[in-house]
């Protein structure tokens, strides 16, 4: 149970802690159609598994939508002790970035799930297939939606220290969140360094971490919004989800050499 719980946190709640901002205006010059991105879990010099993040152009219900696809799984030694290949789907309307469907597949060792959810905006309710029809906030997400609404968000505002509060729907439930902003910094990675904002997602102390600081995020200082990087540290160790690969970013990444 226990390595479940921490391979389920390395592959995705990197994608749902790194996306809690919910703003009032919603304008897309961060992502397009076709964009894919790529990341590699490490525990030390030990890769756990791969993540990656792609959209795509799509219609539903005559909507024209954004359908992004997140998926994590395990590889080597990780995936012989516990399989993992997890795969979250979101419908996303072009116009306000809001969820209108979302789906759940997921395969955990012998553990097998799947589940719909769609939602209507006028009514604020989401119509689960296994727990049927439930009110939620005025715009609430799904943990893919709020990854792309963050990246559209205008941070030109924003303060060392600041937190921003918000709402996400997972698990057919409504979870509260908050993310606190730590400003600009220079980070290194492979490709060169590149300018990132930093963020600090506050999480539960407990059982995976030992203070409600212990994950950070960066992301690119640019247009483009993404997570480039974010580390955590657990009561079993420290752990890192880099990206590794990106093809069709709206916007050039920079990285300085």
């Amino acid at each position: 149970m226990r390595h479940r719980i921490i391979l389920l946190v390395l592959i995705f709640t990197f994608t749902y802690s790194v996306a809690q901002v919910i703003s009032s205006k919603y304008l897309n010059q961060s992502y397009k159609a076709g964009e894919k991105l790529t990341y590699v879990i490490r525990y030390g010099f030990i890769t756990g598994g791969y993540a990656s993040l792609t959209v795509k152009d799509s219609i539903f219900e005559g909507v024209p939508v954004y359908h992004a696809v997140g998926r994590g799984y395990t590889v080597g030694m990780v995936d012989k002790l516990f399989a993992v290949n997890d795969i979250f789907e979101s419908f996303i309307d072009k116009k306000d970035g809001m969820t209108r469907k979302k789906i759940r597949k997921i395969k955990e060792g012998n553990y097998k799930y799947y589940n719909e959810a769609t939602f209507d905006r006028s009514k604020n309710t989401v119509n689960s297939l296994k727990t049927g029809i439930k009110k939620v906030p005025e715009g609430i997400h799904d943990i893919i939606s709020v990854f792309y609404y963050l990246r559209c968000m205008d941070l030109s505002k924003k303060k060392n220290g600041d937190e921003i509060p918000t709402v996400t729907y997972f698990s057919d439930d409504i979870f509260p969140f908050k993310l606190r902003y730590r400003g600009k910094e220079l980070l290194k990675t492979k490709q060169g360094y590149l300018n990132c904002h930093k963020f600090v997602p506050v999480v539960e102390p407990g059982r995976i971490f030992k203070k409600e600081d212990d994950m950070t995020v960066w992301m690119s200082d640019d247009k483009n919004m993404i997570p480039v990087k974010v580390s955590f540290e657990m009561w079993v160790g420290a752990f890192v989800i880099e990206l590794t690969a990106f093809e069709n970013t709206k916007s050039p990444l920079r990285f300085i050499k």
